[in-house]
């Protein structure tokens, strides 16, 4: 896979969009709970599991370079000085490989899996180390998709 992977359990409250069926909204904007100071690196795939924001299921951060927080273009508007704000990804940018997401594949044939809607490609993301809860293929944006 050749990218560092981080894998975090968030608690709280249930907060964010829901799909017809009152689940999450795979694609659904999120923005996980730690994040690293200075953001993340375009080397890691974070997944925040039970993520507040998605209806407890995850939030994914997918090789995104910087800070997930707020845009670039945000920081601008605010009028930042501009080199505080280049930790912020831009928009498209954030919007492609942050988001809600589920796991469309696993190892068990027992296990809960998803249909990722249109414009997302079903990635191979967890291995067994981690976790048969855990283990298998994500939705990820068409955009950033291997």
């Amino acid at each position: 896979m050749g990218a560092a992977l981080v894998l975090l359990a968030a608690c709280g409250d249930d907060a964010g969009l829901a799909d017809a069926d009152g689940g999450p909204a795979t694609g659904a904007a999120c923005v996980p709970e730690n994040v690293p100071t200075g953001g993340f690196s375009s080397a890691e795939i974070f997944l925040e599991t039970l993520s507040r924001q998605c209806h407890r299921e995850v939030c994914l951060v997918y090789q995104l370079e910087g800070d997930p927080t707020t845009t670039r273009e945000a920081c601008l508007d605010e009028g930042r000085d501009p080199a505080s704000c280049e930790t912020y990804p831009v928009a498209d940018e954030r919007e492609s490989r942050v988001h809600c997401t589920c796991r469309c594949e696993a190892p068990s044939p027992d296990a809960d899996t998803c249909a990722c809607p249109s414009g997302f490609a079903c990635v191979p993301l967890l291995d067994l180390e981690a976790g048969p809860d855990v283990a298998g293929s994500y939705c990820v944006h068409d955009a950033v998709a291997p």
